[in-house]
């Protein structure tokens, strides 16, 4: 908002004032704003083309202090946290991992990014290639990092994980993933008790819960990339089916990130008006048949990508991005991530996906669809999936 403001024709003074009434009404403000706060903000803004995270980090870090702070300005330690660019750590630098880190890099989001991997060869290999497409997009210090390079991380993305083997059962994997996340997630809460981690490695309902158990963290900060990705593909399909720009279809894939997951068709809409009234209105044929097809292939998506290409990474990279954005500019987005189900529908003590309002703070609320009566089963009939798997792993984070 800060450059916004500038040009429209405000002054400092007056945007600071009018940046701080957004915030929100329970976030402690000084009133007036410090002096102090006033010429962090006139400092950041006589930078060149700054981007907009480092105005929000101020605007953010001012609401937490409810002493009045010396007229003569913040202390050293203060100021320097107001000013630090933001910072992303990715543990895993596969595909998943790598790809993020690329879309990461050319979005300009943040200031610093460390890889984390335990191939430190091809570690090294992934950043020297991201660092050499710095001069040619986007400012960023990148670098091969460790578990303790993990402080002072906004987001840490957890990408880490072993591929299914040959003969292996859903539920070997699932166990031998839940092994790894027992080793990396106890490093890097040791180094980080603030930040958010964010999940994206498969089963990430199963592993999001077991992040949860094992870090310690409330459950608002350990967030999975959910049926984020399933929810992309399900626009997709419908606004190819209706001639729409996917992006003004609105449609939510919830539950389990897998087989049991469920559309809700009876909310879906394009631009607020329900599929059947828009396709009586505009001719467009979205019937059971239509409907059904397009659920199949928004469900078995990634079977067919991994069978033609060996794997999917660009789109639930960019999931995962999507999802950063909002943490880190505090836009309270709507995105069906992978959360603990705060009672709905009778279901508690679980991770699933329903569309959760992303903020700062991580998820700031999850939001309650009023589901038809086959959604509600359907949906209750994935927690049952996702419970199953989880009591055949438990042990692990219980020792």
């Amino acid at each position: 908002m800060l450059l916004t403001t500038l040009h429209a024709g405000f002054t400092v003074d007056e945007m600071v004032d009018l940046d701080l009434s957004y915030a929100p009404p329970y976030a402690p403000v000084w009133d007036p704003v410090p002096i102090a706060i006033r010429q962090i903000i006139k400092k950041v803004s006589s930078g060149i083309e700054r981007d907009r995270m480092i105005e929000e980090r101020v605007m953010f870090l001012s609401t937490l202090f409810s002493d009045e702070p010396e007229e003569n300005g913040l202390p050293d330690y203060l100021q320097e946290e107001l000013l630090r660019p933001h910072k992303v750590v990715v543990v895993g630098a596969g595909q998943v991992g790598t790809t993020f880190a690329y879309a990461l890099l050319l979005s300009g989001l943040v200031g610093e990014m460390a890889l984390i991997d335990v191939n430190r060869e091809r570690l090294e290999g992934e950043v020297m290639d991201l660092n050499h497409a710095v001069p040619l997009s986007n400012p960023m210090r990148i670098w091969a990092g460790d578990y303790p390079d993990c402080a002072g991380a906004d987001v840490v993305v957890v990408a880490a994980g072993t591929a299914q083997r040959e003969g292996e059962t859903r539920l070997d994997l699932v166990k031998r993933n839940t092994r790894i996340f027992a080793d990396i997630i106890p490093r890097i809460t040791e180094h980080n008790r603030q930040g958010i981690l964010l999940i994206a490695t498969n089963p990430v309902d199963v592993l999001s819960y077991a992040a949860w158990k094992l870090s310690g963290f409330p459950a608002q900060r350990v967030i999975g990339s959910g049926t984020v990705l399933d929810t992309a593909r399900f626009r997709h399909l419908l606004g190819r089916q209706l001639h729409i720009d996917p992006r003004n279809v609105h449609a939510h894939i919830i539950g389990e990130h897998g087989d049991s997951e469920v559309p809700v068709w009876s909310m879906a809409n394009v631009t607020g008006i329900g599929l059947e009234r828009f396709c009586g209105r505009h001719s467009c044929h979205l019937g059971a048949k239509e409907r059904a097809e397009i659920f199949r292939q928004t469900r078995d998506a990634a079977y067919e990508i991994i069978e033609r290409k060996g794997a999917t990474f660009y789109a639930v990279a960019v999931g995962i991005l999507r999802i950063v954005e909002s943490i880190l500019r505090n836009q309270y987005t709507v995105l069906s991530v992978s959360t603990l189900v705060p009672g709905y529908y009778g279901i508690e003590d679980v991770y699933l996906s329903l569309p959760s309002v992303i903020g700062r703070a991580g998820v700031e609320r999850v939001v309650y669809l009023p589901l038809t009566k086959g959604e509600t089963e359907a949906f209750c009939n994935s927690a049952d999936v996702v419970r199953d798997v989880l009591d055949g792993v438990q042990d692990i984070w219980s020792d």
